[in-house]
């Protein structure tokens, strides 16, 4: 028996290893079949297979049937959850910040932010480019990380101060990419001032010890059954599965990863069984930048995972980002990109 919340992270392919394992190895045939069956693979230029979507998705079903079984909490009947109110934060970005992602793409390669595209179009690299696109989308991603840092202490304030007369208060997990950046969140929180208090805050990153990481979360827990203004700060890999925080009535999410189920088992470290309170999950979004791009991706991926498996996470997903005014636009900024590799080839 396999237990996990994420069956498919990315493509639908990812299924093949759990069915092989669970089924028997023979069953379910060479990985390359079943791309070309059941995702819609065909042949790249470069000799290997991209998948496209998902296809013969009620053949795949049937054959699950018997070796698969999902549940959400909506399928759960025992499960009340109070509501949670989804929003999206749009951070404009000012005249430094666009000379900043000004600044990244004159000195990107035009290779690599070729490569980018095909990553996301494909789920796959060329070798020879790999390298040169992590590094190109890691700039690009850490520029708008940095420019949304003031916008996200601000949210986190408000919700505190949105609180304040509440004897439960107000507390908040923001969940970020890298450690730099939980770790400036961290400070500019620490003893920030909500109405006539002082928040407090800790980081969780990869970097610290078991024993340091258990003793922030109960300095966290604590704060909140306390009714203080209290923000935990995490990295995904950090604090995104595993950890139980009903105690706090909000989350943030401060970058936008690329994985659908990341992004909602993070949120779901606040809103699950045992909460008692209406939970608020902010995602903060850089106009007019790789979030955007990021945004259109998560969505498609997510439909991809919803026609193969029919889960709830395209829903959640648009939920999130319904209220955002530019999501129809949000090819914009792959045109952008389109537009300044074609003009420096």
């Amino acid at each position: 028996i396999l237990l996990t919340g994420t069956p498919v992270e990315n493509r639908m392919a990812e299924l093949h290893h759990l069915l092989q394992l669970t089924t028997g190895r023979g069953t379910w045939g060479p990985k390359g079949a079943f791309r070309v069956r059941y995702a819609g693979a065909q042949p790249n230029p470069h000799g290997g297979l991209d998948d496209r979507a998902p296809t013969n998705v009620d053949e795949l079903r049937e054959r699950m049937r018997y070796h698969y079984l999902r549940r959400t909490p909506k399928d759960v009947s025992s499960l009340s959850l109070p509501r949670v109110q989804r929003s999206p934060v749009p951070v404009p970005m000012d005249a430094k910040a666009q000379k900043k992602l000004a600044e990244l793409f004159e000195k990107a390669d035009p290779a690599a932010l070729h490569a980018m595209r095909l990553f996301q179009q494909t789920g796959t690299l060329p070798s020879a480019e790999n390298h040169q696109a992590i590094k190109a989308i890691g700039k690009l991603r850490q520029a708008v990380s940095a420019h949304k840092l003031e916008a996200t202490v601000a949210t986190a304030v408000a919700h505190m101060e949105a609180y304040a007369d509440d004897p439960r208060g107000g507390q908040l997990v923001i969940f970020t990419w890298t450690r730099t950046t939980a770790e400036k969140l961290e400070t500019l929180l620490t003893a920030k001032a909500v109405g006539d208090a002082f928040a407090f805050a800790w980081c969780v990153t990869g970097e610290l010890s078991q024993a340091a990481r258990d003793r922030h979360i109960h300095n966290f827990r604590f704060a909140c059954e306390r009714g203080a203004p209290a923000v935990l700060v995490a990295t995904y890999g950090a604090l995104g599965v595993g950890v139980n925080l009903q105690c706090a009535n909000g989350t943030i999410q401060h970058d936008m990863g690329w994985i659908p189920g990341e992004l909602m088992q993070a949120e779901a470290r606040v809103w699950r069984g045992g909460q008692e309170r209406h939970v608020s999950s902010y995602w903060m979004i850089g106009e007019g930048t790789f979030d955007e791009y990021v945004i259109r991706t998560l969505l498609d991926k997510a439909d991809e995972i919803a026609a193969g498996l029919g889960d709830h996470e395209p829903q959640q997903l648009r939920e999130a980002f319904a209220a955002y005014a530019k999501l129809d636009a949000v090819a914009d900024f792959d045109a952008r990109l389109t537009a300044w590799q074609r003009n420096r080839i």
